[in-house]
């Protein structure tokens, strides 16, 4: 979350998760109503423009400009094709090709395993050199890695 110093236009980052009276610029404030007096929520402005990915052209990303086309925008974020930003827009398409090549391959799914928190998935599919099991892990790792 930010804040925007009413005054001076200053943002700040506020951690949720720690006591708001402990953080630096609050506990300048003897109350959180003046401290509220001076700050305000911020949300960073949207982009005018959506980057969608063209399925009819490899690597090719449009921008369209959100209220010329709106239904066309609202359909293409809900197909997951629609994204707000050009580095959102690229990365899926890297995802989208990492998808294509473990497919293209051969990997399949045999099973899941959970233990405690982890998950594990076994492929049904052995690699016959190691720059292919390299590309497969990081295939993998770029789909499931922990990122959004």
């Amino acid at each position: 979350m930010k804040l925007r110093n009413k005054k001076t236009g200053k943002l700040i980052d506020i951690n949720l998760r720690v006591n708001m009276l402990d953080e630096n610029y609050i506990s300048e404030y003897d109350s959180l109503e003046e401290f509220n007096d001076e700050w305000e929520d911020y949300e960073e402005p949207k982009s005018k423009y959506l980057y969608v990915i063209d399925p009819t052209r490899i690597n090719f990303i449009n921008n369209v400009y959100k209220d010329d086309e709106p239904d066309w925008c609202e359909q293409a974020l809900e197909l997951g094709i629609g994204f707000e930003t050009k580095e959102e827009a690229e990365k899926a398409v890297e995802k989208l090709k990492a998808w294509k090549r473990l497919k293209d391959n051969g990997f399949k799914f045999e099973g899941i395993e959970k233990r405690g928190h982890h998950i594990k998935f076994y492929q049904g599919k052995s690699y016959e050199t190691d720059k292919q099991c390299q590309q497969a892990m990081n295939d993998l790792n770029l789909l499931f890695g922990g990122e959004e």
